[in-house]
């Protein structure tokens, strides 16, 4: 029966798994009112395979590429999880707030919050947001739970887990079995009459064979959601692509380099004023320093009272970081224009590993004597 129960299992092979099919194990989705909620975990043991793929096999598991990875995750400290939401059918959904609407529910049944996610996550979805949750770190397997947006609890459980958990219940099955087998026939003469601990035996047996036809039946349900998922994923990437170009076609063209150029002489300071700018004209020039990571000339963007606050260069790196964003604004993204105006968000989609995850930067325009300057960065 031992053996039986190994082959059921299906024991791994000599091969190493690929990122993407450890990720696989560490992907779940469940099905809302009106949308579809998918989570990926990003386990410590995908560091190194993950370094050697990107580097092409050269890479140091330990080396600065590993623990950038690890740092932009925060390994160190939490269990990283992404969680998306595609909506469908026309109405908004909310999470908010989702420190009380998602947590992680260990196998004891503790259940914990998240320490830190992305404040996007809190906004009303239309189409699709996404975006990285952190909870404190935890050893073992463990499911995520969602309580918002469905009439019961909506539970992630991982391909990954489930294995382990049956793995773990048929080997202490089978160790009572393999004990009891191998009682010697005087033993089994002494306990022919105890008729309740044979039933209790043939009763173990049975639900094992339940259990593990249980588990052969959710795994293919669970591979072919795997399919559905992959191809509304599909779907949805061409759909946001799609509009993406549409909406860039749409734009106001942008402000030549000779206005822009003839804009600043126009605006040239007198004395002591502060420099500004025409709107685009800011706006051009704070994404084309963002780009550049060049915090000098981001800076010089900035109101006079954002520089105070802020006090030099160096305090706006800080406030970038805090926020979590990139020195470097990513080669693709998008201007949304607000109805006022003096306020624009910048929307960008940084990768993370194999998943980019959308986030966005709202920023308002404050008038000087001499023309617009950054008055907030939110």
């Amino acid at each position: 029966m031992v053996i039986m129960f190994s082959l059921g299992l299906g024991l791994p092979s000599s091969a190493k798994p690929s990122v993407e099919e450890l990720l696989d194990d560490r992907t779940a989705f469940r099905w809302g009112k009106g949308f579809l909620a998918w989570v990926v975990h990003y386990p410590d043991y995908i560091v190194e395979p993950w370094v050697m793929e990107v580097t092409g096999g050269n890479g140091d598991p330990t080396g600065k590429v590993a623990e950038d990875f690890k740092k932009a995750l925060r390994m160190d400290t939490s269990t990283p999880v992404l969680l998306s939401v595609y909506v469908y059918g026309g109405r908004e959904v909310s999470l908010a707030p989702l420190s009380k609407a998602f947590f992680l529910r260990k196998d004891d049944g503790t259940e914990i919050s998240p320490s830190y996610y992305e404040k996007t996550l809190d906004e009303p979805i239309s189409d699709f947001a996404q975006g990285l949750v952190f909870f404190p770190k935890v050893e073992g397997p463990f499911k995520l739970v969602l309580k918002k947006g469905h009439t019961s609890e909506l539970v992630f459980e991982f391909p990954d887990d489930m294995r382990a958990r049956l793995k773990k219940n048929l080997q202490e099955e089978a160790s009572r079995i393999a004990k009891a087998q191998s009682m010697t026939k005087e033993q089994r003469k002494e306990t022919s009459n105890d008729s309740s601990q044979l039933e209790a035996f043939k009763e173990a047996a049975e639900k094992l064979q339940k259990e593990k036809e249980k588990l052969q039946k959710t795994i293919q349900e669970l591979l072919q959601e795997r399919e559905i998922l992959k191809n509304r994923i599909e779907d949805l990437s061409l759909a946001l692509e799609k509009e993406r170009k549409l909406q860039q076609a749409q734009q106001i063209p942008k402000t030549t380099k000779k206005e822009a150029q003839k804009a600043e002489t126009s605006l040239e300071p007198k004395e002591e004023k502060v420099v500004g700018y025409e709107r685009e004209v800011l706006l051009d020039k704070f994404l084309e320093a963002w780009k550049a990571g060049d915090w000098d000339a981001i800076f010089s963007l900035l109101s006079p009272t954002m520089r105070a606050q802020l006090g030099n260069p160096a305090g706006l790196k800080k406030l970038f970081e805090e926020k979590h964003l990139p020195e470097q604004l990513p080669d693709r993204y998008e201007v949304k224009r607000q109805d006022d105006p003096n306020k624009v968000a910048v929307t960008f989609a940084p990768k993370i590993l194999f998943v980019r995850t959308l986030r966005s930067l709202r920023l308002e325009m404050e008038k000087v004597d001499t023309g617009w300057l950054i008055g907030s960065l939110k």
